[in-house]
């Protein structure tokens, strides 16, 4: 066999491969004796056939299977002896075969780049030491209050006060038009009626409830207001309207006693209830504190290595990515022309998310070569063990779905690309 290759693009090779005739076969007569012994013709009894006869009648079958036999075999030969480290087969053309010549063909594969690895040990990282402070414990408590609270029906002649809920009718207009006519798509932002709303931030339409402040029943009133240049809704961004709300009813908002939020939540009293929120404020800002410093190495390795990436492991992530954003956006309440109108920019946005996931995960992999790390089966098993209980399903079936589509040494690679990027951290932070 004789192997030729040539660059055909970035992190991608053209493999020719030659075979003579004696090469091919042994695998050309066990095709052609497996179809003589199975095979069917009129005339003949079952496996009988003279053997030109079947090779006569059944020549495109045979053909065929010797075909993808032999390519499969030699292409694997092939990329042992020319020591190509592919990744992806993207294409087999110009496919030559005869039993009497052998067999000829050309594959085109992506393979993994080859790059210099970056100084990567004593990363330069900022240290930050995560702090509660006591407005944030406050600010906690507060919002428990709140959603503890309980309304009541205001007295006639009560005024609106910050924290109450009230319920109105409003319309708007813009440039003197109804603001539905300009903007077709912001009904909910244009007109309502009976809609209950809370006098306090965040503000469904941004100026109207805190300007009911002091308002009674019955009350009408004319807000201005303009809508920032990223508001979620593009049409209304920048946009000059004008609010006319009726105050048609209130309800004041009462918030339980000390003594009553500590009893529902099952704390002694108010410090021990600090504490408890405390703590999980602090855990919850160490939390961000090493993810941050986990970002900061990732952005320092992918800064300081570039290299091309192969264009098939790309596309995958990047199809992969763009469902996620996708199902994000959709449950966020974004339409189908919502999506289109930004089809570049989530594009965009998938293709350069995708290239840094596959550069950092060559990267990582490089290192962990270098320093030797390792990935025991206990640890694959723990983390199955944490997948199945995330997707609530028995450990077997879910480590049975990914050795189907041969995922296990993925997931083993990526765990081993976990625990390298752990130790880049803990070794910058011992600098």
């Amino acid at each position: 066999m004789k192997v030729e290759t040539q660059p055909n693009g970035p992190c991608r090779v053209k493999m020719i491969v030659k075979t003579d005739a004696a090469e091919v076969r042994p695998d050309y007569e066990d095709v052609v004796g497996y179809f003589v012994n199975n095979s069917r013709l009129p005339g003949f009894r079952p496996g009988k056939a003279p053997r030109e006869v079947v090779k006569r009648h059944y020549q495109r079958d045979i053909d065929g299977e010797v075909r993808n036999r032999l390519i499969g075999k030699f292409y694997r030969e092939a990329l042992a002896q020319a020591k190509i480290n592919t990744v992806a087969v993207v294409d087999v053309t110009d496919v030559l075969f005869a039993p009497e010549i052998g067999i000829s063909f050309a594959a085109i594969v992506d393979v993994a780049p080859d790059f210099k690895l970056p100084k990567y040990k004593k990363v330069p990282l900022k240290i930050e030491t995560p702090a509660v402070a006591e407005d944030q414990v406050a600010a906690q408590v507060d919002r428990l209050r709140k959603m503890m609270a309980r309304a009541e029906e205001a007295p006639a002649g009560a005024a609106l006060v910050r924290g109450d809920m009230a319920l109105i009718d409003y319309t708007a207009t813009c440039d003197n038009k109804p603001l539905q006519e300009v903007c077709p798509d912001c009904a909910n932002l244009a007109v309502a009626h009976d809609y209950w709303a809370a006098v306090e931030e965040p503000e469904f339409i941004p100026g109207v409830a805190l300007a009911l402040e002091g308002a009674q029943v019955g009350d009408t009133r004319e807000v201005k207001v303009k809508f920032e240049k990223d508001f979620q809704v593009e049409a209304l961004r920048g946009k000059k309207t004008v609010y006319s709300v009726k105050v048609k009813q209130i309800r004041h908002r009462i918030m339980p006693e000390d003594a009553d939020v500590c009893k529902r939540i099952g704390m002694e009293d108010m410090n021990t209830l600090r504490d408890h929120i405390r703590k999980d404020l602090l855990a919850a800002a160490e939390t961000r504190e090493r993810d941050r410093q986990r970002q900061e190495v990732v952005d320092f390795l992918i800064k300081r290595t570039e290299f091309e990436l192969p264009q098939s492991v790309v596309a995958e992530e990047t199809n992969i990515t763009i469902r996620g954003m996708l199902q994000d956006v959709v449950g966020r309440g974004a339409t189908r022309e919502d999506i289109e109108k930004n089809r570049d920019a989530l594009l965009g946005a998938a293709t350069t998310a995708s290239q840094d996931r596959v550069r950092l995960r060559y990267i990582l992999s490089r290192i962990a070569e270098e320093e030797k790390v390792e990935v025991a089966d206990a640890e694959v098993e723990a983390r199955l063990k944490e997948m199945a209980a995330q997707y609530r399903m028995p450990i077997e079936k879910l480590r049975t779905k990914i050795e189907e589509r041969h995922g296990l040494d993925a997931l083993r690679s990526d765990i081993r690309n976990e625990k390298m990027l752990n130790q880049l951290v803990e070794d910058a932070k011992s600098k």
